[in-house]
């Protein structure tokens, strides 16, 4: 029982940096589920009090609060954690360099980031952010702030000087990007922040943390909807389509939800049973659609309600 509890916490992401309030929430929940799911289902299952197996998931639930806001306390000097919160941030550069990341920055909203200021070797002019001091002195400053993001702005930069800057944070816990020469994007870890006014804000499912989180969701569903299937396999429209389909899922072959009509510069996914017609109540792409654009939002706002409002409303059409 402890293994998934565990087990569940680690697959909705409650152990990856920065800490999350839902899948603390979500995943005992969840883990709850599954042990009653499988000790009903299962007589000869070692079989503790549904009551018992409750106030665990409770308990893993607050002391799991308890343990991140102890360390966000310690770490960032409140208690309080918030999904939605802006990181700390600095631009390093040039003034032109700073110039044009502020310029994607402000193209690029909304932006979780609230910007301190600016590190360079040269004074800035007054419409450029404060100038915080030198590129010699970012450990520091990065301590003495808070800094959870730092932006580099390449232009004007020796190659060299800003490996050698950026190589200088290997140890601390700062999230890193790089603003290419003469580019209008960020360039992140599996991130890409790109300008409004040349194409479109950076995708949620670019994140890996994000991927794990709808692939763990959607395990957790299919296993589900298999262990009813006996129950309601007269409600699906080919019921054994849809069985096809959510083992293809539990086999990483298939998604539950995804593209429309996949295309290229999208987050790559599986091909999927269900799609983002299916939450208007449509089956077939209406005249006049635009089917990136659709894909391009899904990809851009993907969120756990997302996915269980579509399948919601549209489970009885899986594998159809």
């Amino acid at each position: 029982y402890t293994l998934v509890f565990v087990g569940c916490l680690w697959l909705a992401g409650a152990y990856r940096r920065p800490y999350k309030l839902r899948p603390l929430v979500v995943a005992p929940l969840g883990a709850f589920v599954a042990i009653a799911t499988v000790t009903y289902m299962f007589p000869f299952v070692l079989n503790f009090s549904r009551a018992i197996v409750g106030l665990s998931a409770v308990f893993t639930m607050l002391l799991a609060l308890l343990t991140r806001g102890l360390i966000h306390r310690w770490r960032q000097g409140s208690f309080f954690f918030t999904d939605s919160s802006s990181r700390r941030g600095l631009i390093t550069g040039s003034p032109a360099g700073i110039a044009d990341a502020l310029e994607v920055l402000r193209q690029a909203q909304p932006y979780p980031l609230e910007l301190l200021g600016a590190v360079s070797e040269q004074a800035l002019p007054a419409q450029l952010p404060p100038r915080l001091g030198r590129p010699l002195q970012l450990s520091s400053i990065l301590a003495l702030y808070q800094v959870r993001e730092v932006i580099f702005a390449h232009k004007d930069l020796p190659t060299s000087r800003l490996l050698h800057w950026i190589k200088g944070l290997h140890r601390q816990e700062v999230e890193i990007k790089i603003l290419p020469p003469g580019a209008d994007f960020l360039l992140g870890p599996k991130q890409v922040v790109q300008a409004a006014a040349n194409g479109y804000r950076s995708y949620r499912l670019q994140r890996a943390g994000v991927r794990r989180s709808k692939r763990a969701m959607e395990l957790l569903l299919a296993s589900f909807l298999l262990l009813l299937f006996p129950l309601n396999f007269w409600a699906y429209r080919a019921p054994m389509s849809a069985l096809r389909g959510l083992w293809q899922v539990l086999a990483g072959k298939r998604q539950l939800v995804g593209y429309v009509q996949p295309a290229a510069g999208l987050p790559p996914l599986r091909p999927a049973l269900l799609n983002m017609l299916h939450r208007a109540g449509l089956h077939s792409p209406p005249q006049g659609i635009d089917l990136q654009a659709l894909d391009r939002y899904y990809a851009r706002h993907w969120q756990w309600e997302l996915d269980g409002e579509i399948l919601w409303k549209a489970w009885t059409r899986l594998g159809s």
